[in-house]
């Protein structure tokens, strides 16, 4: 018991918390909206059965409406896990105590499914579900499964998730790119008379008295600036927003209970793109000098049903509720993604001629790391055909100890991606001092390749890597060595996930600050 709280702990402060909300505000919005969306409903358009079940649903103090949002990120599949309303909530239990810790944490490792379009796509076909359900009367099977869809529209709409190209990008990457976005933020529009027409705003208004006068202060200013997890406290327009569009969501649920039409939310979605150009091979490629930025919103509409749930954005609709708009942000302007991270390796070694040990210890920080393939799209939104496969790399110093000799340096590697998930392949290249016997000093070049496998943050890796070694007679001579290693890396942003480095750190920021505003101390006259 002790060893499994042990480790629990420890791959709680190592795994990417990929979240995009704290999981008590997923609970407080979906629970709040429900009740907005109940009050707001007009009279006849939600079967009373279900707007009691749903009343109720919203009110328990645990194994609420909300809590069913809040506990989609503890699962790899939820679906088999909370879909069914018999199952739900035993479930729930199982996951909610500390002994399933490194379960939960496996599922927010596999998560691509909370980013980017596939986010959208999953509270697609979730709400679809609902809709169904409630059609057929199945009014337990039409909540669960509309709590489950909220979640994913509500994990859309924090920066973190609309930039970051989780699926095939490496867990650090993924990671330090999520927390930076959901910390600083991104601009966000809000298009005021179309929030007006959707006919919930006292309903809204009542539901969340002290966030309104921030929401209608940000309505007057039509741009806003959205923020991830745990910052909902600080941003009630943004908090007001993902209640009126869960509301909405809830709303066509509700209504599909009677057969009732109300107008639909459609979301859209575009991934970074780049003009394409003719490279030395005649191949289209990126041209490096222009990007922009994904494109992320949601509007309301009420035309045909035929059309498509989630769609490529369209900026000149005038339908939309809200998007984003993060274009001018210089951070997306780059090829590659500018990161902060760090690792920890330690690589054994055997050469296969001279049969000598040696052990490298290195530390790697993460330089830049690209958009998986797919992710880039030229004008017309196809994605490039050959992608760009780089997966991150690495730099920084190295120690090497021999059976007769030590060695500092400098190490690299570049990472590439596999067709395997938690594969990838890399070369390292390295320069070293070697020193042996009395005082001698020989500068070497050094390389080799290696697969690495893992979860991004613990690896395992083998390779073949070319190096030097002192022979018994003291002769220092090139061997080929055989090298198995393992590797622990880190965001720079997650130790900030640590309540206790958090307040130490903002302490130490006001601080900083108090000194720089503090005037010079004055020079007494002579």
């Amino acid at each position: 018991m002790r060893l499994l709280l042990a480790v629990s702990v420890v791959v709680t402060f190592l795994v990417p918390r990929a979240d995009a909300f704290e999981g008590v505000e997923h609970k407080e919005l979906s629970n709040r909206a429900l009740l907005a969306a109940l009050k707001a409903a007009p009279v006849g358009s939600v079967d009373p059965s279900m707007a009691d079940m749903a009343r109720t649903f919203a009110g328990r103090s645990d194994h609420s409406f909300g809590a069913i949002t809040e506990a989609v990120d503890w699962f790899t599949t939820p679906a088999d896990d909370l879909l069914d309303p018999g199952e739900a909530n035993r479930n729930y239990d199982g996951r909610d105590r500390w002994q399933a810790s490194i379960k939960v944490l496996w599922a927010k490792h596999r998560n691509v499914d909370h980013f980017q379009r596939l986010a959208l796509d999953e509270w697609a076909e979730y709400h679809a579900i609902a809709l169904a359900a409630a059609r057929d009367h199945c009014f337990p099977a039409a909540l669960y499964a509309e709590a489950m869809a909220l979640h994913y529209l509500q994990d859309f709409f924090a920066p973190g998730h609309v930039v970051t190209p989780r699926k095939g990008m490496h867990d650090v990457a993924a990671g330090s790119l999520h927390d930076y976005f959901n910390a600083r933020g991104g601009d966000f529009l809000l298009f005021p008379a179309r929030i007006e027409q959707t006919g919930v705003i006292p309903s809204l208004r009542e539901q969340f008295p002290d966030e309104w006068l921030e929401f209608e202060a940000a309505r007057l200013k039509k741009k806003v600036h959205f923020y991830g997890d745990g910052r909902l406290r600080l941003a009630g327009e943004e908090k007001v927003f993902l209640a009126l569009i869960s509301m909405l969501s809830i709303r066509e649920v509700l209504a599909a209970s009677t057969k009732t039409a109300v107008d639909w939310l459609q979301a859209c979605f575009s991934p970074r793109w780049s003009p394409s150009k003719k490279g030395f091979d005649d191949k289209l490629e990126p041209n490096f000098l222009e990007f922009h930025a994904v494109q992320g919103g949601v509007r309301l509409i009420s035309a045909d049903r035929s059309l498509e749930r989630v769609r490529t954005c369209d900026s000149s609709s005038s339908d939309w509720l809200g998007r984003f708009d993060l274009d001018s942000d210089l951070k997306l302007k780059d090829l590659s993604y500018r990161l902060s991270g760090a690792g920890v390796r330690t690589k054994a070694a055997r050469g296969l001629e001279s049969h000598d040990w040696r052990i490298d210890t290195d530390l790697l920080f993460l330089s830049s790391a690209s958009d998986p393939k797919g992710a880039l799209v030229d004008e017309t939104g196809a994605p490039y055909p050959d992608g760009d496969n780089v997966h991150l790399i690495w730099l920084g110093p190295t120690f090497t100890r021999g059976s007769r000799y030590t060695a500092w340096g400098i190490a690299s590697e570049g990472r590439y991606r596999t067709r395997y998930e938690g594969t990838t392949w890399g070369v390292d290249l390295a320069v070293r001092q070697y020193r042996h016997g009395a005082g001698s000093r020989r500068w070497r070049f050094e390389g080799g390749g290696s697969v690495t496998y893992g979860l991004s943050v613990v690896n395992l890796s083998a390779g073949l890597q070319h190096a030097n070694t002192v022979t018994e007679d003291g002769k220092f001579v090139g061997d080929r060595f055989v090298t198995l290693a393992a590797e622990m890396v880190i965001a720079k942003e997650w130790p900030q996930l640590i309540p206790i480095v958090r307040v130490v750190t903002d302490l130490l920021k006001r601080m900083y600050a108090r000194l720089r505003s503090s005037p010079p101390a004055a020079v007494p006259s002579k």
